[in-house]
């Protein structure tokens, strides 16, 4: 189940809330700071401290989706 969530569930929901987040709110830097903050949690509370790498690539995967969004929305 844990390699289900890594792979599938959570980089699905990080892409779909930066993208959503990024085109109402039009900053990109809050979603890398809100996906640092809730998977810095989630690793503190339910995993052991090598989740840090997965939390990392989230957070970059959330930085490029917001900025790539709000490049794209800009542009069209």
């Amino acid at each position: 189940m844990t390699l289900v969530l890594t792979f599938l569930i959570y980089p699905t929901i990080v892409l779909a809330v930066s993208i959503i987040g990024t085109v109402y709110i039009r900053k990109w830097v809050v979603f890398p700071i809100i996906t640092a903050i809730i998977f810095t949690i989630l690793t503190l509370a339910l995993y052991d401290p090598s989740f840090f790498i997965w939390t990392a690539v989230y957070i970059a995967l959330s930085a490029i989706t917001a900025f790539g969004t709000k490049f794209f929305h800009q542009r069209y």
